[in-house]
């Protein structure tokens, strides 16, 4: 018998939540299915051969060397932060951004459930940068604002999209 460990359950979780998302993505219409199945089918696909490679280890070994490639500068920009870093992050803090972030992400779909897409997205994306990311009043305004445009122009106007207009919307308006 196979020994899972937390990241093979991990991956058993998502795997099945995909393929639940999948399975919903089969009832809807031919047209308004293509954007879930364009996002479901190819992480379905990357969490399978994930599956596979950590049920397997000998064949994981032979793909090892991939994940020594490095595009990015990430780790030595993780490791000139703790250098410089005054405060040492301690599991106590650590949870705590867990938390904050865990908070954040779920503030999202609140958000759109009470305000709708076009209000909620600007909103939380503007409270993000302000907020949590530290950004100034003008960038945070103007990137929200710019965001916006791009979500209304393209999904509003060009794909003549209805978003969920939300709960809000629907007890101010009779």
């Amino acid at each position: 018998m196979t020994n899972l460990r937390a990241g093979t359950v991990f991956t058993l979780l998502l795997l099945s939540f995909v393929l639940i998302l999948f399975i919903f993505t089969l009832d809807l219409g031919r047209v308004a299915r293509l954007v879930p199945l364009k996002v479901v089918v190819p992480t379905l696909v990357l969490l399978v051969v994930q599956l596979v490679l950590e049920l397997v280890p000998k064949l994981a070994q032979r793909f090892k060397r991939f994940e020594k490639l490095r595009f990015d500068k990430s780790e030595q920009l993780q490791e000139k932060t703790r250098i410089h870093s005054p405060v040492s992050v301690t599991e106590n803090s650590r949870g705590k951004r867990e938390l904050h972030m865990f908070a954040w992400i779920l503030s999202l779909p609140v958000f759109i459930y009470f305000f709708g897409f076009l209000i909620a997205i600007p909103m939380f994306m503007l409270f993000y940068l302000r907020w949590r990311s530290g950004e100034r009043w003008l960038f945070s305004i103007l990137m929200t604002a710019g965001m916006w445009g791009l979500l209304y122009g393209v999904f509003v106007i060009a794909l003549r999209t209805h978003f969920y207009e939300g709960l809000l919307w629907n007890w101010l308006v009779f």
